[in-house]
């Protein structure tokens, strides 16, 4: 026997549970926008339930990659056409958690994917 960790109801479902020892959390969902915000932004629960909000999704979307990364990192965004962006977490905008995020790639881009290039320590 295992231990509740969620109570997901409906079509939705735990995309992954990560060790977050980062201070930075990337989220990106396939409406084609990514979104930077502080760790401790994210309540902790007692135990299972509902869940805390990471970002504002429209009817239909859908979270692709969560990330826990550090300034020092660099974030790989994979879209269906053209080249991959790559950005660095230093420079990019911090945003508050539940908001719907930032697009990096165009409006005719589609984000498939986000990825981490650490850079040490």
């Amino acid at each position: 026997s295992g231990k509740r960790y969620a109570n997901v109801k409906g079509d939705n479902a735990v995309l992954d549970v990560i060790a977050a020892d980062k201070p930075l959390v990337y989220i990106a969902h396939n409406g084609g926008k990514g979104l930077l915000f502080k760790l401790k932004e994210v309540p902790l629960l007692a135990g299972p339930g509902a869940g805390a909000r990471l970002v504002k999704l429209k009817k239909g979307g859908m979270v692709i990659g969560v990330k826990n990364v550090s300034k020092k990192d660099s974030l790989r965004l994979v879209f269906d056409k053209g080249r991959d962006v790559i950005i660095k977490v230093k420079d990019a905008e911090t945003g508050k958690r539940a908001s719907a995020g930032r697009s990096y790639g165009g409006a005719k881009k589609k984000l498939m994917a986000v990825g981490i290039e650490r850079s040490g320590g």
